[in-house]
């Protein structure tokens, strides 16, 4: 078995979204912080939207006059997009992140955004210590351009263990990588898409041991390392033959 390209660019790639998602100690944080971090971005994410929780309004009667009660909330969310939809930033109650779906960019440009955007952050909150930081990147496949347990390995021999035909499926692993300090969530599983079948191969490297990062440096080394973890499990999911067809273009 030859050694495969790691970090080589794939000429066909899977992935629909990156993400980053900083979580902060709730001590420091106010709601002022995601409007001035708005306008520190607003002239390349112009689009701004408020994601509010669903409400519920309890005690109101079914035969009471008038119109019910408007309900109020605060925003879960605020969310910031580039005009043309690449790309997203999230900020609410001690939760900062950046999102990223096609076309992605390089590693190293996906970074320095992040890292811009958590500087600017930082800036509006430091007293808010980070609790939890998590990389993410989720990839999609046609599953009729696979064949599945030849091209993907890692998926679980369930139908061939019950002499079953497998009609949809979805699996989870927490893995720990020795050395990382930190946790990897690998998932797969299956979806309906205009009619199509797609299979979700679903990475997300997360870790709490993170209160002692706060410049940009450091925070630039623990995205690296998670960045790491995320494409050598990418390359381990698949076949050799799945990678190089990717890699080629013809898959």
């Amino acid at each position: 078995m030859h050694e495969r390209p790691i970090g080589q660019p794939l000429a066909r790639p899977p992935l629909v979204e990156a993400l980053v998602e900083f979580r902060f100690e709730p001590d420091g944080w106010d709601w002022t912080i995601p409007g001035r971090l708005y306008e520190k971005v607003r002239d390349r994410f112009p689009e701004r939207v408020e994601v509010r929780p669903p409400m519920i309004v309890l005690g109101q009667s079914l035969r009471s006059e008038g119109p019910p009660p408007a309900p109020l909330s605060t925003p879960e969310r605020l969310q910031f997009k580039r005009a043309d939809g690449t790309a997203m930033v999230q900020a609410g109650p001690g939760l900062l992140v950046v999102n990223h779906l096609r076309p992605y960019p390089t590693w190293p440009e996906f970074r320095r955004l992040v890292l811009e955007i958590y500087e600017l952050h930082r800036e509006l909150s430091d007293k808010c210590e980070i609790e939890r930081i998590g990389v993410r990147y989720i990839n999609h496949f046609q599953m009729d351009e696979l064949e599945l347990r030849k091209d993907v390995p890692v998926i679980a021999p369930v139908a061939e263990t019950f002499a079953m035909e497998a009609k949809a499926f979805f699996q989870k692993f927490e893995l720990q990588p020795s050395g990382a300090g930190g946790a990897l969530v690998h998932q797969c599983g299956t979806f309906v898409a205009e009619k199509r079948i797609v299979l979700v191969v679903d990475l997300d490297f997360f870790s709490t041991e993170v209160k002692h990062l706060a410049d940009a440096d450091q925070v630039g080394a623990w995205l690296d390392q998670a960045h790491g973890v995320i494409e050598n499990a990418f390359v381990k999911s698949l076949s050799e033959e799945l990678y190089d067809r990717l890699r080629r273009g013809d898959a």
